[in-house]
């Protein structure tokens, strides 16, 4: 992973990831930041996305049908914000598209986040597109 993602640990992991993650109503903290001593992974690197969605392959290829991300509210939506210029967040809007080009279905009607901290609903359409990943961040219901 380490050599996909640009063959560093400074490349693997966002560069805000020497920080303690203190406020979780701090997106760029909440989703850049470190939580418990780890250091969070740069999801929005091309060649950790590439790692990953080979990943996702091999297990549709297994027979996975489905995904679960349980760190999905610590991964930024297109509209947070960056720590640096350059980077774009890209991951969920890749990341849906790599699931839809190979014919993954959402039959669900919303695809939901849980920590303990904070519960949000994501609404999902029948067919994915990047702008259903935008989170009503103020939802208070439970899946």
């Amino acid at each position: 992973m380490i050599a996909a993602a640009g063959d560093s640990l400074d490349s693997l992991y966002h560069q805000n990831s020497a920080y303690d993650m203190n406020n979780f109503s701090d997106r760029l903290q909440l989703t850049t930041y470190k939580m418990g001593g780890l250091p969070d992974v740069n999801t929005e690197n091309s060649g950790f996305q590439e790692y990953f969605f080979n990943f996702l392959k091999d297990a549709i290829d297994a027979g996975a049908d489905g995904f679960r991300f349980d760190t999905a509210k610590h991964i930024a939506l297109e509209d947070d914000p960056v720590e640096s210029k350059e980077m774009e967040n890209n991951f969920w809007t890749n990341t849906m598209n790599f699931l839809k080009d190979r014919n993954i279905q959402f039959p669900m009607t919303k695809f939901c986040r849980a920590e303990r901290i904070d519960w949000s609903i994501i609404s999902m359409p029948s067919e994915p597109q990047p702008q259903a990943i935008m989170a009503k961040r103020s939802a208070t219901q439970f899946c």
